[in-house]
C-alpha cells in the first residue's frame, strides 16, 4: 500500500478505536469587523473518545454505490446556477439568504408528515406530488404563497410582517415548534440584511478554492442563529456552496451505530467545537467514498456525497425539486390584501 493510501486509511478508522482517542428597525449596519479570520480547523483531540464504526462497515451497508446518482447530479446543476449568479455584478441576494435560512431552520427537529396531515394547517401541498412532506418543502411551498412572498418582501428590507408570520404558525402547526419557526423569522428580517454582502463571497469564493470551510463555519456560528457548524453544509447548499456534509441524524447513525442522541455530548463540546470535529471527521469520509461526479460539479462534492449517502440509507430518491423552485423563483413581494391571516381587531 502506498504512503498516501496507508494515511488515509489509518485517517478514516483511526475512530474506531476504543482507546481515547412587527416592524422592525431599519436594516443594521454591518459592523466594520464582519470579516471573519482565519481559524485553524478542530482542536485536536476535541472528540477522539467518541467511537465510529469502521468505514469498510459504511461502504458495506452502502453496498453497490460506486457514482453520484442523476436526481443528485440535477440538484448539482441547480447549485452551479447558484455559483454563476453568485459571480454576476448582482450577486446572491438578501433574499437568497433569507429563504436558505428558512428552509434549514424549519427542517431542523421535525420529520415528514403523510400529506393529509401536512396540510391540515391549510398549506396546499398536493402539487408537489408527494406522499409525504418534509418540514422545508412545506416551509419552501409556503414561501411562493401571499403571505411568504410578503414575509420576503418585508424582511429583505429589515422590517417584520407580523401578519404573515401568523399565517406561517397557522400553516406550520402539523409539522411542529411552529412557534419556534415564527421567532427564528422575525430574528431573521431584522438581522440577515445586514450580511448580504457576504452571501457572494462565500459561494464564488468556495467555488474558486479561496474560502476555507472553517471561514464560512465560523461565520455562520457567530452570526446566523440557529445554524451550527453539522448544519452548515445544508444552508451552503442553497446558496451554491457545496464542500461541506451535513452531520445530520442519517449520517450519525450510519457512522456510529449508536442513536442521534449520543452524539450531542461530543458535538456541544468546547463551545461546538466538537461540531466541527465532527463535520472534518464526516468529510475526510465523504472523500474517501470517491463516488464518481461529473468534473464541472467537482467544487459540491462533499454535499453531493452526502445526499446520495442520505438517499441510499433511506431508501429515497430525494430531488429537492421543491427547495430548488423556492430558490431559483419567489422573487416578488406579495400583495397584503391577498393575505390569509389579518390582524385580530381590538375588542
Amino acid at each position: 500500500m502506498s504512503a498516501k493510501g496507508d494515511f488515509l486509511k489509518r485517517t478514516m478508522n483511526a475512530a474506531t478505536s476504543t482507546k481515547p482517542l412587527a416592524v422592525a428597525p431599519k436594516v443594521k449596519a454591518a459592523p466594520e469587523s464582519l470579516a471573519v479570520k482565519s481559524t485553524p480547523a478542530p482542536e485536536p483531540g476535541v472528540i477522539d473518545d467518541w467511537v465510529w464504526r469502521n468505514l469498510d462497515e459504511v461502504r458495506s451497508q452502502l453496498g453497490d454505490l460506486t457514482a453520484i446518482p442523476k436526481n443528485v447530479q440535477d440538484y448539482g446543476r441547480f447549485m452551479l446556477e447558484k455559483v454563476k449568479q453568485a459571480n454576476t455584478s448582482a450577486g446572491n441576494s438578501v433574499r437568497d439568504l433569507l429563504k436558505a435560512y428558512g428552509i434549514t431552520r424549519s427542517s431542523i427537529q421535525r420529520r415528514a408528515r403523510p400529506l393529509a396531515t401536512a396540510e391540515k394547517g391549510g398549506l396546499p401541498l398536493g402539487q408537489l406530488g408527494l406522499d409525504e412532506v418534509r418540514p422545508e418543502g412545506a416551509f419552501a411551498t409556503w414561501l411562493g404563497t401571499p403571505a411568504g412572498q410578503a414575509y420576503l418582501d418585508a424582511a429583505q428590507r429589515g422590517q417584520v410582517r407580523g401578519d404573515a408570520l401568523e399565517d406561517l404558525r397557522q400553516k406550520f402547526q402539523p409539522f411542529g415548534f411552529q412557534n419556534t419557526l415564527v421567532d427564528n423569522l422575525s430574528w431573521a428580517a431584522e438581522n440577515l440584511p445586514q450580511y448580504g454582502s457576504r452571501v457572494a463571497d462565500f459561494v464564488s469564493g468556495a467555488a474558486a478554492g479561496t474560502s476555507p470551510a472553517i471561514d464560512y463555519t465560523n461565520f455562520l456560528r457567530e452570526n446566523v442563529r440557529g445554524v451550527s457548524a453539522a448544519k452548515a453544509g445544508f444552508i451552503g447548499s442553497l446558496i451554491g456552496r457545496g464542500d461541506l456534509p451535513t452531520l445530520d441524524a442519517r449520517q450519525i447513525i450510519l457512522n456510529t451505530g449508536r442513536p442521534t442522541s449520543e452524539a450531542a455530548q461530543y458535538m456541544s463540546r468546547r463551545k461546538g467545537q466538537g461540531a466541527i470535529a465532527g463535520v472534518k471527521r464526516l468529510s475526510d469520509r465523504m472523500a474517501a467514498l470517491d463516488f464518481k461526479l461529473p468534473p464541472d460539479l467537482e467544487p459540491f462534492r462533499q454535499h453531493l456525497t452526502h445526499h446520495t449517502v442520505w438517499d441510499k440509507i433511506g431508501n429515497e430518491t430525494t430531488t429537492h425539486a421543491d427547495l430548488m423552485d423556492a430558490m431559483r423563483n419567489y422573487a416578488r413581494g406579495g400583495r397584503v390584501s391577498s393575505l390569509a391571516v389579518k390582524p385580530k381587531r381590538k375588542r
